[in-house]
């Protein structure tokens, strides 16, 4: 895999293993370092990367080179892959080794009879009709030798490609010594669907011309299977992405997911703009580690860290919104876990607690103002010889004063507190007393009555 400037992203152990690199020697380069010096820098390699950044997908036999400086030919697919805006972000290369078939260390007879052994080999007159063919051939196309000899070539295309005069054009391009590779589509003797990899090749006599047209190729028809189920899941994965997208931007928390090599996965439109009001732009395969500011690298850094070692890890962050305020957020890191519960990402939901924390402020300075209204309230009416006590409808004390706590401790023995009932201190008929008295005041009515203890 690579990115759309060429540098590779990702490689397995077959491209290793042919190439004689490790993945980290070459992961981040430039894909110019698989080429001779001459070609890597040729129109034609040029115009290979603009069509693939065109969204052309690129199939043929290409040489590449080793890191020991050995040749290797590979025929294969560079498909431009979109993300789920539809822009293309990457390019996978489906390649197979076909270096041996470029090497030609036998004489021509030596090659053909080991392809004979090997490949499907069809032999065409100039006109198109076939005149040879191996037993490959005749098993994967369904016919009997006598069968096969005399058909022509267009009988084994498909409907649409026949109607097509390119092939017309292809045909006279090779009797006139032209050679072509490719994939093609053919049908068999029971119009069941085949590819073929392989190439026509003009077969020339002593005087240069050509007599007739050697056709080798591979039976592809199970790895093109395989490419069109690929892409069904890629559509599919697509379609479940821009569902997946659709939910978590109908939701006012911001939602992020990176992959265990801190590339973004999912983003959405709330952590989209949370960076862009701090000037960064990131997408899906940004690593966001290259969002971190410097001096904070460290500290932003940890609690994905922490996650990506399996802990759940819940912070509050501070960001400077767009018109210079402070946004507070609540952000929680949870763990991606595979079915062997082996950590793959980490997916941050991020919640804007800024009213949340403005209110709670608001209640705490409301608090410490009642608070210092209550110890005014106390400091005045323990000035007072008098009695001085407030209850609430419960009969639940709320403020007294000393000389009203001294007094009980006289009388009664009785040391009181905030919260407590009045009921307490009396007996049941000194509360009868008590209770109308204190239900007259509770009705709102202010007046002037002696009592006794």
């Amino acid at each position: 895999e690579y990115d759309m400037e060429g540098r590779l992203v990702n490689a397995n152990g077959q491209f290793l293993a042919k190439l004689k690199y490790k993945l980290s020697e070459i992961k981040g380069k430039n894909h110019r370092i698989f080429l001779d010096t001459q070609s890597s820098y040729s129109e034609e390699y040029l115009k290979f990367w603009d069509n693939l950044r065109a969204g052309k997908t690129q199939i043929g036999e290409y040489k590449r080179v080793a890191k020991d400086g050995s040749e290797i030919w590979l025929r294969a697919t560079y498909v431009p892959i979109p993300n789920r805006n539809d822009e293309l972000y990457k390019v996978t290369c489906l390649a197979f080794d076909v270096t041996d078939e470029k090497q030609q260390v036998i004489d021509y007879q030596g090659q053909v009879e080991a392809l004979r052994r090997s490949s499907i080999v069809v032999e065409f007159d100039l006109q198109g009709y076939i005149i040879d063919a191996n037993t490959t051939a005749l098993n994967l196309f369904k016919y009997t030798k006598e069968e096969f000899i005399n058909k022509h070539y267009n009988n084994l295309m498909l409907l649409e490609e026949f109607e097509d005069d390119n092939y017309k054009i292809r045909w006279r391009q090779l009797k006139g010594g032209k050679y072509e590779s490719g994939e093609y589509e053919y049908k068999t003797n029971e119009n069941e669907k085949i590819w073929l990899s392989g190439s026509f090749n003009p077969i020339f006599d002593l005087n240069g011309n050509t007599t007739k047209i050697l056709m080798l190729a591979d039976d592809i028809t199970k790895r093109k299977e395989t490419e069109r189920q690929i892409q069904e899941v890629q559509q599919k994965t697509k379609v479940q992405q821009e569902n997946l997208t659709a939910l978590i931007n109908n939701t006012d928390e911001r939602i992020l997911s990176i992959d265990k090599h801190y590339y973004v996965t999912i983003i959405n439109e709330n952590v989209r703009k949370v960076f862009q009001q701090m000037g960064r732009e990131v997408e899906i395969g940004t690593n966001i580690l290259d969002t971190f500011p410097d001096r904070t690298y460290n500290k932003l850094k940890d609690p994905y860290d922490r996650a990506l070692n399996g802990e759940k890890v819940r912070v509050e962050e501070t960001y400077v919104g767009a018109k210079g305020e402070d946004i507070q957020l609540l952000v929680t890191y949870n763990p991606i876990l595979d079915d062997s519960d082996n950590v793959q990402g980490v997916t941050v939901f991020a919640k804007d607690i800024t009213e949340i924390k403005k209110t709670q402020e608001d209640l705490l300075r409301i608090q410490q103002e009642m608070e210092e209204k209550e110890a005014d309230l106390r400091a005045l009416i323990n000035n007072l010889e008098d009695c001085v006590f407030a209850i609430d409808n419960k009969y639940n004390f709320v403020v007294f004063n000393d000389s009203f706590a001294s007094l009980l401790q006289q009388k009664k023995n009785y040391e009181l507190k905030i919260g407590e009932t009045i009921e307490g201190i009396y007996n049941t008929d000194e509360w009868k007393e008590w209770k109308i008295i204190l239900d007259k005041a509770l009705t709102g009515e202010k007046f002037k009555q002696n009592v006794t203890f």
